[in-house]
């Protein structure tokens, strides 16, 4: 994937700490790549969390317990659930090793949705 603060590259030039500083002021100021192919390959509820997520004020960014009854993730949690005869819930899926594979696959983006979750 490509890094969604990418744009902080112009300044590369002036060395690292002009660089993170850079990237640092993009961050601050919720400014990250949407153009990038990646980004356009997500569905829209899961750029619609992201979006949410990196919000700049914390009290407009979703709580954790909302972040979790996002569509998005609601749909990506169920496909790793599977319900049993009395109703619970049990997790099914690959092992650990093909979790891990799973996440090594995932883009920026994604991964940016799982740490901030």
């Amino acid at each position: 994937g490509r890094n969604a603060f990418h744009a902080a590259n112009r300044v590369q030039s002036s060395g690292m700490p002009a660089l993170e500083a850079e990237v640092m002021r993009l961050v601050a100021a919720a400014e990250f790549d949407t153009s990038s192919a990646a980004w356009k390959k997500l569905s829209g509820s899961a750029r619609s969390l992201i979006g949410a997520m990196l919000r700049v004020r914390a009290e407009d960014r979703p709580s954790p317990t909302q972040a979790l009854k996002h569509d998005w993730l609601r749909e990506v949690l169920l496909d790793e659930m599977d319900e049993t005869v009395d109703g619970s819930a049990s997790m099914r899926g690959p092992p650990f090793a093909a979790k891990e594979e799973r996440w090594r696959r995932l883009d920026g983006f994604q991964r940016l949705a799982w740490l901030a979750v």
